[in-house]
């Protein structure tokens, strides 16, 4: 009987352990301040430590989800969230639409860092699913790297 016990106690600590995930309060204050800031009407907040010096939030806003990368200092280096196609700049729209099938763009996100606007979307195709992001003329951004 102990070792069902045994047995028990050790898969209920196992399985409620979030490997980086960080609640609000564990998050240093200078960050979770800026967070606080930057996203007032942000709901939903999940913490990951990324490394040492990046911590990354997801949160939603008007149901919209969303994610933000912070440094220790808690400076915003960059943020994104999902967007509708229609709500795409024009000339992004007709690049996409001339070079992919409308319903092979599985998820569009506008990102943000500094002053500096990327589009990243995920295609489906067969047996893959390619990513690849824009800037808003529908110039192809080799530089940049996907934020998954």
């Amino acid at each position: 009987m102990k070792f069902i016990y045994l047995i028990f106690f050790f898969l209920l600590a196992t399985s409620c352990q979030e490997e980086d995930d960080h609640a609000f309060t564990e998050v240093p204050a200078l960050i979770a301040s800026s967070f606080q800031l930057q996203f007032t009407n942000a709901k939903e907040i999940e913490w990951e430590l990324l490394s040492e010096n990046l911590y990354e939030a997801e949160f939603e806003i008007s149901e919209v989800d969303h994610k933000a990368l912070f440094n220790s200092k808690g400076k915003l280096l960059k943020y994104k969230y999902e967007e509708d196609f229609e709500n795409l700049p024009k000339k992004l729209q007709h690049i996409l639409l001339k070079n992919f099938d409308i319903k092979d763009i599985d998820e569009l996100e506008i990102v943000k860092a500094g002053l500096q606007t990327y589009y990243q979307l995920e295609i489906d195709q067969s047996f893959t699913e390619l990513e690849k992001v824009f800037n808003e003329n529908g110039k192809l951004n080799t530089t940049q790297t996907f934020w998954d």
